[in-house]
């Protein structure tokens, strides 16, 4: 029994690292809301492994591989998906860049996709919809859904806009490939939004134009401090969800404008 006990620290910091990988924003809350059992488990989890360098008997070298295997998953964490969940404007400028063009092609086959005046809001969350508000060419409103509701909803809500399910699973496919989560749709096609990721409750996007913005535009973006300009036809969104800052830190934002003028 004492054995089996031993194996509870090493379980749940398996799992607590494992959730970042599903979830930062929840891992974080439950390791700030739950820090005084986080703490102590992750604590004992490395007083096991230390100790299991002994390779006394067969359970000192399951922990010994089961805290070999939690390092690994730490390592391959920070490596690949920790770089996924931070963002500021040099990252969507050198992101942008990259992607320019598959960027373009996605929005002219969401554009074509979709019926005429139609429009719609997707996003992705874990392969499975999570936004899918919809707009119609009759429409002079957003029918709007989230989450489950969004999930499974999706087959009468592509039926409102004419997607079939093999366009929407394109333009899933092709979200994955930009490393980008979600697109938004105008009914005048001019321009387009393409959310590139969450940082806990906030987005960043990019909007996307098909032709220079006029004068007004400009004059917009560069005043409201939820924008950053990038050029004539891209700017950088912020919004911050229910709770906190709903624009660009001010510090970023200037430091990127004074280096990086976009007209």
């Amino acid at each position: 029994m004492r054995k089996v006990l031993k194996f509870i620290p090493l379980l749940a910091t398996t799992i607590i690292i494992l959730l970042y990988f599903y979830d930062k924003f929840m891992a974080d809350l439950i390791c700030l809301f739950l820090f005084f059992i986080v703490l102590p488990v992750i604590g004992a989890s490395i007083v096991l492994f230390i100790k299991s360098f002994s390779f006394a008997n067969t359970s000192w070298k399951v922990y010994f591989v089961w805290g070999v295997i939690d390092i690994l998953l730490v390592v391959v964490y920070n490596v690949f998906e920790a770089p996924n969940t931070v963002c500021d404007p040099d990252i969507m400028a050198e992101h942008y860049e990259k992607n320019a063009l598959k960027m373009k092609e996605l929005i002219q086959y969401t554009n074509q996709a979709l019926d005429d005046s139609a429009a719609i809001q997707l996003e992705f969350e874990h392969g499975d919809v999570s936004i899918f508000h919809v707009s119609s060419k009759r429409d002079s409103f957003w029918s709007n859904h989230w989450d489950e509701d969004a999930e499974d909803k999706k087959d009468s809500l592509m039926a409102v806009v004419g997607l079939t399910s093999d366009e929407l699973e394109e333009i899933h496919d092709r979200l994955d490939e930009l490393g980008c989560i979600g697109i938004n749709t105008r009914k005048h096609r001019a321009s387009c939004v393409i959310d590139f990721r969450r940082v806990a409750m906030g987005l960043y996007s990019y909007i996307l134009y098909d032709e220079p913005m006029s004068e007004e535009n400009k004059e917009y973006y560069m005043e409201d401090p939820a924008y950053i300009p990038y050029s004539e036809t891209v700017v950088f969104e912020y919004g911050g969800g229910a709770i906190g800052p709903q624009v660009f830190p001010s510090e970023l934002r200037d430091s990127f404008l004074s280096a990086h003028k976009p007209w």
